[in-house]
Formats: structure tokens, sequence, C-alpha cells
């Protein structure tokens, strides 16, 4: 849960249907919000071709 607090990444469909239940709200509502989250997140991969992860943890 940190790393989508961190907008690390977007909870995927499974999750996002547990979070409408917990959260009392349309599933609709959360997938909708992901979407535009997935689309406006910045690319995983950066000029070099490398990923974002760069194996530490914090």
């Amino acid at each position: 849960m940190s790393r989508w607090e961190r907008q690390v990444r977007v909870p995927g469909d499974f999750w996002l249907r547990w979070l409408a239940v917990v959260l009392a709200v349309p599933v609709e509502l959360l997938a909708d919000a992901a979407t535009r989250a997935r689309r406006l997140a910045p690319s995983a991969t950066g000029p070099s071709g490398a990923g974002r992860w760069n194996g530490s943890r914090r």
C-alpha cells in the first residue's frame, strides 16, 4: 500500500475491487482514477532505457 501512497504504483483491477468495497465507492470511480493516474505517470524507463528499479529499498 505504501507504494500506492507514494505514487510509485497504481493498484490493479484486483485491488481496485477490494478498495471499492472497503471505501464504499463505485469501482468505476476508482478504475477511472487509476486510468488517469497511469496516463499521467512518467515513463518507467528513462532516456537510457534503464528501469526505475535500482535495487535499493527505502
